[in-house]
């Protein structure tokens, strides 16, 4: 019996010996071969689960979602981005995103990139693309031409062409245009704020220093008005930089709050917008530092400035002590009047993404002009120059149309936008001469109106810089452009004088002379019965029908 019990157990031991090689062999197996399978499962769940999330920032003003994805290709040339090629792919299909639509923050805490595994999402338009793979989680794959894997930094979406090479290459570029220069270190980088220099050291070892100076104002071609911004001195090479006393993780971004602030337009045209532009796809892990630093500024502009970076601003006069940053960017990037071009580097972005973001930042709720029921239009009312001198007039022609007519007087409300941008938010209609007030357009939902009243001589101004930016904010653009026997120059000059009959000489006289006559001195007196007409094309616009005529 003894005997038979050890033949079988020589018999049973190699077969469960075989077996359990044979579940060890499909254990490593599934763990190694098979685990993409499970986590690109796991990550498209989340992504559709985002999609739906941030289906209203996806859907543009005339857009609808299809039942498929597409999918994004960037052709590349010279270090920009083309033409982006557009496939419609099924819901199962995967696909690698190049480094141009993918922005990895060095932070390794919030993105991890060592699982090659693709990505999935949805999007009909390229610029809504960057957000969604933004905000989508953890693990991406970036593919660069060649098939070869490759960590970009971010901040490289700044620069084009033979500067992002250099920024390859040495770790500091600079953009320098007409209207703005933009310098940038993705290296670690030293800036003293008693001094405001920065240090950037080079790869190698080298006696040869270089310097750089920096104004960080979008007003580059003004050269009297920077002389009023603090200069940013940029050093490449190997000196003794002074000790860090901090040492931060994220990149810094160097800005002035100087130059024409303390007007609305000014503010959004050369800060505040060329500051989304330059920070917006970096996530907020970025901290500001300031210069010509203005209390009343950042206070304004507090709930921007918190959305566009997730640390406390510095203020150099207050700081004065040596900082040690990831990476650092001196200046912003400027576009165009009021303009997020989606075209432009850093790229991806539009007025639209802007506008949205602005209603995400002021918790404004009507995003249509449609959910208006009874229509409102908002007056800007001036007090001192291009005054409505027949203002109470033109409110009661506003109110016998079924207009709800807002006036604004007081400038101290209006700078208020916390609490403004929720009152224009709700109007239908923005009506003003130009002027800063009308660029409370950016808070107007879509399919508004905004009617501008151009005073006499100022058709380009107006032209540039509140008509033309309109329509990419989504809103319906009127000119109403005066007569001259609405100006109160035709009493003031006589109607054969060249500031009536010519004003392309009083331009020709320089920018003093052209702002006397035509900015500082002049007052309108609105033409009631034209104005009607153009108010009643304001209502067709926003879905209303004007009352029958008493006639």
């Amino acid at each position: 019996m003894e005997k038979e019990s050890n033949r079988l157990v020589l018999r049973v031991t190699p077969a469960i010996f075989l077996i359990t090689l044979l579940l060890l062999y499909y254990n490593y197996y599934c763990s190694n071969f098979l685990q993409f399978d499970s986590v690109d499962v796991e990550i498209s769940q989340t992504i559709r689960n985002d999609e739906q999330a941030s289906k209203s920032i996806s859907e543009g003003p005339n857009s609808t979602i299809e039942e498929h994805e597409w999918l994004i290709s960037g052709q590349e040339t010279n270090g920009t981005v083309d033409d982006h090629e557009l496939k419609l792919i099924s819901r199962e299909e995967e696909f690698n995103i190049t480094d141009d639509h993918i922005l990895q923050p060095k932070n390794e805490n919030i993105y991890d990139t060592s699982n090659n595994t693709g990505r999935r999402f949805s999007s009909i338009e390229t610029n809504e693309t960057t957000e969604q793979v933004l905000q989508a989680p953890a693990k991406v794959v970036h593919k660069t031409k060649g098939s070869r894997d490759s960590t970009q930094s971010p901040l490289s979406r700044l620069v084009r062409g033979e500067d992002r090479k250099q920024l390859k290459a040495t770790g500091f570029a600079c953009d320098a245009r007409q209207s703005f220069i933009v310098c940038l270190s993705d290296k670690n980088v030293s800036i003293d704020t008693r001094t405001m220099k920065m240090y950037i050291p080079y790869n190698t070892k080298t006696s040869e220093i270089k310097k750089t100076e920096v104004r960080p104002y979008a007003r580059r071609e003004d050269h009297g008005l920077l002389q009023s911004v603090t200069p940013i001195q940029i050093i490449q090479g190997n000196p003794t930089p002074p000790s860090c006393q901090y040492t931060h993780n994220e990149p810094a971004v160097i800005f002035s709050i100087g130059g024409f602030t303390g007007n609305l337009f000014h503010e959004f045209n050369e800060v505040i917008i060329p500051l989304y532009i330059t920070t917006h796809h970096l996530r907020s892990r970025v901290r500001f530092i300031i210069v010509n630093y203005r209390q009343s500024i950042v206070n304004k502009y507090a709930k921007i400035i918190s959305h566009l970076s997730s640390f406390k601003e510095m203020n150099p006069a207050v700081d004065r002590r040596v900082h040690c940053f990831s990476g650092a960017i001196a200046g912003l990037t400027f576009h165009d009047h009021l303009t997020v071009n989606s075209k432009e580097i850093p790229g991806g972005y539009s007025m639209h993404n802007f506008r949205q973001f602005l209603r995400e930042t002021y918790n404004l709720k009507v995003e249509n002009v449609s959910e208006i029921q009874k229509p409102v239009l908002m007056l800007i009312s001036r007090t001192t120059t291009r005054r409505f001198l027949n203002e109470g007039e033109m409110v009661s022609m506003m109110k016998g149309l079924g207009f709800d007519v807002i006036v604004t007087k007081k400038p101290e409300k209006m700078s208020n936008l916390n609490k403004f941008s929720k009152v224009v938010n709700k109007c239908s209609v923005l009506v003003g001469t130009h002027g800063a007030g009308l660029t409370n357009q950016l808070f107007l939902p879509n399919g508004a109106v905004t009617i501008q009243i151009e005073p006499l001589g100022l058709d380009w101004p107006s032209a540039f810089y509140f008509g033309n930016p309109a329509p990419a904010m989504g809103l319906h653009y009127i000119r109403y452009k005066i007569e001259a026997e609405e100006s109160s120059l035709l009493e003031q000059y006589g109607p054969n004088h060249p500031a009536i009959v010519d004003p392309a000489s009083i331009f020709a006289q320089g920018f003093q002379v052209t702002r006397t006559t035509y900015v500082d001195q002049q007052n309108m007196i609105v033409n009631v019965s034209r104005f009607r007409e153009t108010l009643i094309e304001a209502l067709r616009l926003v879905g209303h029908s004007p009352p029958p005529s008493n006639s």
